[in-house]
């Protein structure tokens, strides 16, 4: 079974991600926990080391970025070989980030 973590401040996000998961890869994939900030995500990640993580780009005060760099310069996934990260944004942002 493949665990992950969802890291994103908009609950109805975390919300819809479980459902799709649990709808459609229940017998795979197994969601840890959520988290609403790259804090919490952060220790959800040291305590529960998920295979997956599904991160927001865009989180308060903090891209999601900074927590993969986080990760790196705290040896977190240190002895780990392989950890998947996917670092997803809404389209309306992604677009605006572009037109600008």
């Amino acid at each position: 079974m493949i665990s992950c973590i969802i890291i994103d401040d908009n609950p109805s996000v975390c919300d819809t991600l479980q459902l799709i998961l649990g709808e459609f890869y229940s017998n795979r994939v197994k969601v840890l926990a959520t988290a609403s900030s790259i804090d919490a995500g952060e220790v959800a990640i040291i305590n529960l080391r998920p295979d997956i993580i599904f991160l927001d780009a865009h989180l308060p005060n903090v891209g999601g970025s900074s927590l993969i760099s986080r990760m790196y310069r705290k040896h977190i996934y240190k002895g780990i070989e392989t950890i998947k990260i996917f670092l997803y944004t809404a389209k309306t942002e992604v677009y605006e980030s572009i037109r600008d």
